[in-house]
């Protein structure tokens, strides 16, 4: 839920603030990946994410369709 909200915010809104708080709430739960491992990963650049997680997204690895972009 919290990764379609991020990306119905980040087409319609489209405000740096609300960004930032997407960004900081990814943030805080990256030390709990298993449980929300789409929205951390989507959310955050690849160096703010570890081990595989940032090679996936070095490499340009994506789990949302284009359109939905």
């Amino acid at each position: 839920m919290l990764l379609l909200a991020y990306l119905h915010d980040e087409k319609f809104i489209k405000h740096s603030k609300v960004t930032k708080k997407y960004k900081k709430l990814a943030n805080t739960l990256k030390d709990d990946i298993d449980e929300y491992w789409i929205f951390v990963y989507e959310v955050l650049t690849a160096g703010s994410l570890k081990s595989e997680w940032k090679q996936l997204k070095q490499a340009n690895v994506t789990f949302i369709k284009s359109e939905f972009l």
